[in-house]
Order: structure tokens, then sequence, then C-alpha cells
């Protein structure tokens, strides 16, 4: 008897063992520490160590910025714009970080460079890599939001971890990319990246320098159900981001096992972004902050 053909949707036999293949490669250089990681520009890395640090001055974000006149442009842009500007023209990266604040102009910084890194080769994981970097600006700006309205978290440490929460996907589609046997089939390797990128992203964020708690970020398309003690994190408020915003998670969500997060953020596990109306429009101003 012949073997049942394989269904018009299904990928040929080759492919899934290609794409089997290319999964335990990404597994075995983790495990190798052999991944290649795309590199965050050292204005980031010295932008976040300097914020990260107790002991951190503005002068030395100042002169961390300095450095690379092109992000120090944006810096002062980004002082002067609709979203952040006061009465005073800001014409200098000492007085734009003075107006924005070391946690905002951190976020601003690791934005500008974290856009450069969502990129491909090939046309489809372009398109969905275009497609994790604008999922993860709108669950930053709501972060941003959810966070000044209720935690006593700063809001740009939470907006930040939106902005991280999927990096993840960076080493994988990198990876993907330079895989010649999966050009035209890299359909079959979204959902691959889908699945790692919570782990890569915890290792990629480490590797970066950034804390435990942005690290944790990293987990939250993974572990949603995610508990710990003390306060507020930024992963507990990209969490309820993404369920009110309805984006996924690696595993569905059951409609009556509510998500701690949510009772930290004192909301109701069922709402959607619809039902809050007070969160709209200053999640539309957010946004629009974003995308300058």
């Amino acid at each position: 008897m012949s073997q049942a053909s394989e269904g018009p949707s299904d990928p040929p036999a080759q492919l899934r063992r290609d794409v089997l293949d290319f999964a335990r490669s990404v597994r075995d250089a983790v495990d190798e520490d052999s991944l290649v990681l795309p590199t965050l520009p050292d204005t980031a890395l010295r932008v976040n160590a300097v914020v990260s640090d107790p002991d951190g001055a503005i002068d030395d974000l100042v002169r961390a910025i300095s450095g690379d006149p092109a992000i120090a442009i944006r810096v002062v842009q980004a002082a002067n714009s609709a979203y952040t500007s006061g009465a005073t023209h800001i014409d200098s990266v000492q007085m734009a970080v003075t107006r924005l604040g070391m946690q905002y102009t951190r976020t601003l910084v690791t934005r500008l460079t974290l856009a450069q890194l969502f990129r491909a080769r090939s046309a489809r994981l372009l398109r969905f890599a275009h497609g994790v970097w604008q999922e993860s600006l709108r669950v930053a700006a709501l972060s941003q939001v959810l966070a000044r309205e209720r935690t006593e978290l700063h809001p740009e440490v939470a907006m930040l971890g939106g902005l991280l929460h999927l990096v993840g996907a960076l080493p994988v589609i990198g990876m993907a990319d330079r895989r010649q046997e999966l050009d035209g089939h890299h359909e079959h390797i979204i959902d691959v990246i889908r699945i790692l990128q919570p782990e890569i992203g915890h290792y990629l964020l480490s590797a970066w320098g950034f804390s435990a708690s942005f690290c944790a970020c990293a987990w939250v398309y993974k572990d949603p159900w995610r508990q710990h003690e003390g306060a507020t994190e930024a992963s507990d408020v990209v969490i309820v981001a993404r369920k009110l915003l309805s984006l996924d998670f690696l595993r569905a969500l059951s409609a009556d096992a509510e998500l701690p997060a949510f009772e930290r953020l004192r909301l109701p596990y069922l709402a959607t972004l619809e039902d809050l109306p007070e969160f709209h429009r200053a999640f539309a101003v957010a946004l629009d902050g974003l995308m300058q």
C-alpha cells in the first residue's frame, strides 16, 4: 500500500528535516556559548552602564552620548519634540539630558540603536523582523502608561522592558538568514524563532549588560504566569500590556487562570484595552512619541 501523500500546505520532508536541524543548531550554539549575537552599539552600552550605576551622574551620561554625534543630535531633537518639549529651546546634550531625565534618555538611545538591528537579507524575514519591532514599540508605549498609572515603577523602565522583551528573535533571525538551504522557506522558520526567542533573549540581554529585571522581560512571551517576591517589575507590566493589546503568548492563556501580573496592577484579568478608555489617549501619545 502506498503512503499517503503530504498535504499541499505541508512542508516537504527534507524541509522539515532542515527546520529541525536549524532548531537544534541554535540550541547547540547557546549551550556551547557560540551563538553569534548582534552587537548593541557602544553608545547604548555605555548609556545603560551609566544609568544602571547607582553612582552614575548626568555628566557621565552626557559624555557617553556626546561621543556619538548622530545619537547626540537625535537626543537634542527629542528634547525639542512636541512629546517632551518645554518653553525653552534645547541646543546642547547637557540641556537635553536634563530635560529628558536619565531613564528616558536611556530608553531613547536604546530605541534608536535597537531599531537598526531588526533587519534581514530575506524579504520574508525582514517583514517578520519589522513586525516584531512594531509589536515591541506598541508594548513599550502601553507599558509606560500602565507603569505611570498603576505602579510605583519608573514609567521609562517599563517602557524599556517593552522595547527589549522580544530581542531574542534577533540572533535567530540572523542565523536563519545565513542558512542558504532555508532560502525561500523562511515562513517555516518563524515558529522556531518564536519558540526560541525567550531563552535567547535572556541570554542576549545578559550579554549586553542589562540587569536581571530586564532579562526577566524576555521570558514574558513564554511564561506570563511568572511570580516573584517584592515590588512590581517591568516584566509584570509587559505581561499586562501584551494581554491588553490582545497579543499572543507562546501558550494559549486560560480564561479562568488569572495572571498574577494583573493583580499587581489592580486590573481585571478579562479586560482589553478597549475596556479601559482612560488609557487610550495616553497610549496613543506614548506610541507617537516612540515613533518620532
